[in-house]
């Protein structure tokens, strides 16, 4: 079994779910953000990968969700892996663990997934073409 670290970002936006763009105090986001990434560090809970293929900003999107609750996201760079470790499982979901927690106002976190590696290699997966012309 061979161990892939992958980033979950988005941690600031999963820890203030009800703020959507609104005028909310800054601070008290950057509070809650904290106290979430804290409480992942200490507690270590084991986190679920879950593809997201109707998100609208990305079909590639992985969501992470640890004791119920949306964490974040794998970060973009890194979601083609992701989806090639959740296919490789066969499940659609994989477990992983709490690898490094960054507690700061915007943190991050990493999380290990453990799989096959030559598993993993004769994934195929076919990356869905993002449209950016959205964007242009």
């Amino acid at each position: 079994m061979d161990e892939y670290r992958l980033k979950v970002v988005g941690v600031h936006y999963a820890a203030n779910p009800d703020d959507r763009g609104a005028a909310t105090d800054v601070e008290t986001m950057e509070e809650r953000t904290v106290d979430m990434l804290r409480w992942l560090d200490a507690e270590r809970p084991r986190v679920v990968l879950v593809a997201e293929p109707s998100n609208v900003h990305d079909p590639n999107a992985v969501m992470v969700r640890a004791a119920g609750r949306k964490v974040g996201y794998v970060f973009r760079d890194q979601a083609t892996l992701a989806l090639c470790l959740l296919k490789s499982g066969g499940k659609g979901m994989m477990r992983a663990s709490i690898a490094e927690v960054e507690v700061k106002r915007r943190g991050n976190l990493w999380v290990v997934v453990k799989a096959d590696s030559e598993v993993v290699e004769r994934t195929e997966l076919k990356q869905a073409k993002h449209d950016w012309s959205k964007w242009v």
